[in-house]
């Protein structure tokens, strides 16, 4: 009689990427290895059980839902699902696989301008809040201009000032978590009770939904759409924020003065006014090609 060994599966258990950008699955323990895939943000993939030492790390085996088996650092994985990852570790998402596509926060340019390493459209909310205003910027798109470009508009009021297509979003401090709350600190941004945290992105694609004023949104939850409405000569999302009291909220006023004189509180060119780095709370590369 010929005895068979049992077939043992190895222990499997739950990882996330924290990646900020995506994680790269290598084909052996190295920073160095062939690539197999780049990840999406936030993947959930479970380890074999093998591990092993290179470059100075501590690479796991992984695999992934669609049973691709590759390896990764330590360092971009958490031990658990990826609705336990608290703040604190992982980065807000706004845009999957985000970069700076050319304009970091600068002094004639209070803003970050983001873009997608792999084409994703959607922007996401960062934090649960409440959207304060949105404007679709219909004169963008009048005569037949799907896109809404509108470059050279920046001292029209048709085109939001050039802004084109835009949101604002409130996050009060109120409705932060804590951990929320010390991540920004962490990140060097200073928010106080009676204080929130405000968001304005342009440039949106005016013929995708964006979330009208008065939206309660969730951490993650589809905000707008990357376009290149106003002025414009390229899809992006520009993205400003600013810090001051919580409620303010447009008072028959346009979006853009909304923005520029209630919660910025400095007009275009006039200077940085209550507008913060938003770069720090993103963690994401300053250039998407690696200048």
């Amino acid at each position: 009689m010929t005895l068979v060994p049992p077939t043992v599966q190895p222990a499997f258990s739950t990882l996330c990427t924290i990646a900020t950008v995506g994680l790269y699955l290598r084909n052996a323990p190295s920073s160095g290895a062939p690539d197999l895939e780049l990840l999406p943000v936030r993947s959930e993939v479970q380890w074999t059980g093998a591990e092993a030492q290179a470059d100075g790390r501590t690479w796991y085996e992984i695999v992934t839902a669609e049973g691709l088996q590759g390896w990764a650092a330590s360092e971009w994985l958490y031990q658990g699902a990826c609705s336990e990852v608290p703040p604190s570790i992982l980065a807000p998402l706004i845009i999957e696989q985000a970069c700076i596509s050319g304009h970091n926060w600068a002094a004639d340019h209070f803003a970050l301008d983001l873009h997608s390493l792999a084409g994703h459209s959607t922007i996401y909310a960062p934090y649960s809040g409440t959207v304060v205003a949105s404007d679709t910027c219909p004169a963008c798109t009048a005569g037949g201009n799907a896109d809404g470009d509108r470059p050279g508009s920046r001292d029209n009021p048709d085109y939001n000032l050039g802004y084109g297509a835009m949101v604002i979003v409130e996050y009060p401090y109120s409705e932060l978590t804590q951990e929320e709350r010390d991540a920004l600190l962490e990140d060097g941004i200073i928010l106080g009770p009676g204080e929130s945290l405000c968001m304005m992105i342009a440039h949106l694609d005016p013929q995708q939904s964006i979330a009208a004023g008065g939206a309660v949104l969730s951490a993650g939850d589809a905000l707008a759409t990357i376009g290149t409405s106003g002025n414009s000569t390229g899809p992006h999302a520009h993205v400003e924020v600013a810090i001051n009291a919580s409620g303010l909220r447009p008072d028959g006023d346009t979006i853009y003065d909304s923005w520029l004189y209630s919660v910025a509180e400095k007009p275009i060119g006039g200077g940085q006014g209550h507008r913060v780095d938003p770069s720090p709370l993103f963690d994401m590369p300053e250039s998407c090609w690696g200048e």
